[in-house]
């Protein structure tokens, strides 16, 4: 009968929940427990209860669910359920030496990036943002500093001129069900060996501040572009319009040679758009504070002399 490895999936976010859903669907591992974020309660009054997607594909799957505010607060249960791998994704903790040694086999970790490249929480929006032509997946042997463990298996993934967060995080959750599962596999059968990261461009990103989504139209209309798709859906990006908030929930670019006033709404043939230092977007879906999203056009359109007006006033 064929060995099935025990594995224990710790994760929070729909990035690590869209990683483990096929690999469940595998049906080719035992998966002792899923870890995740306690509930939370969030938006105005924090009346609205936020539960993470791994805690909801725990209960579909009727796997148990495990919830503490700290990993080592469970050290004694987790050790007991023997898992051959600890996987982790998108988790928001640093492990102990002592819980990385839980496993039989090995701690690994699913990482959005080719590290050493944007160690980190944000990697995804960072390069989408950054204007990088590529990115990928680094599958890692855990270790007690941030996202430094040697490297199992790693996959480039090309990024697109459209891609936003939304559609590159998708197909990197997709990429790196495949990537996991021949991680796991080489390891248990010892024909893989982990390396050391290499390269001389180490970087790292955060996350971000709550406005780190507002836009300077003093940079050239590229940037702004890449730093809209970067940030669509999440966190977000915005501007201001008579003093109140604008979302820029998503924009095409527009030309990066033209020269006009930064931050100013301009016909351009049949669109509207916005000058950065050099060049333009083109806004296609905006959100005015208090207001239903709706197109930039249909924003223009329904106010008078609106043209020439200075965004992020």
């Amino acid at each position: 009968m064929e060995k099935r490895n025990s594995l224990i999936l710790v994760g929070c976010s729909n990035f690590a929940a869209n990683i483990y859903r096929p690999l469940l669907d595998f049906n080719k591992y035992n998966i002792e427990a899923i870890v995740t974020a306690p509930d939370k309660y969030a938006g105005r009054n924090k009346q609205e209860l936020v539960i993470d997607p791994c805690k909801i594909l725990g209960m579909e799957k009727k796997i148990p669910v495990l919830q503490p505010e700290r990993i080592e607060n469970i050290y004694d249960l987790l050790k007991g359920l023997r898992p051959d791998f600890l996987v982790v994704c998108s988790y928001g903790q640093i492990l102990s030496k002592k819980v990385l040694k839980i496993p039989k086999n090995r701690s690994l970790n699913i990482h959005p990036s080719l590290l050493p490249k944007y160690r980190g929480a944000t990697p995804i929006q960072s390069a989408i943002k950054n204007g990088d032509k590529f990115t990928g997946v680094s599958i890692i042997e855990m270790s007690e500093d941030l996202d430094a463990g040697d490297v199992v298996l790693m996959k480039r993934e090309e990024i697109s001129d459209t891609d936003t967060y939304e559609t590159l995080s998708e197909r990197l959750a997709n990429l790196s069900v495949c990537l996991l599962d021949d991680s796991i596999i080489g390891l248990d059968e010892n024909i893989l060996a982990p390396l050391p990261q290499v390269g001389q461009n180490i970087s790292y990103c955060y996350k971000f501040k709550k406005d780190a989504g507002l836009i300077n139209f003093q940079k050239n209309a590229r940037s702004i572009y890449d730093f809209i798709r970067g940030f669509n859906p999440e966190p977000g990006t915005f501007t201001y319009y008579n003093g109140k908030r604008l979302k820029i929930l998503s924009a095409k670019f527009g030309d990066d040679k033209e020269k006009g006033i930064q931050g100013m709404i301009s016909k351009v043939n049949d669109d509207y758009a916005v000058y950065g230092s050099i060049g333009f977007i083109i806004p296609l879906k905006v959100q005015l504070e208090g207001k239903n999203p709706s197109s930039f056009k249909e924003f223009v359109n329904g106010r008078k002399d609106i043209i020439g007006t200075i965004l992020g006033k």
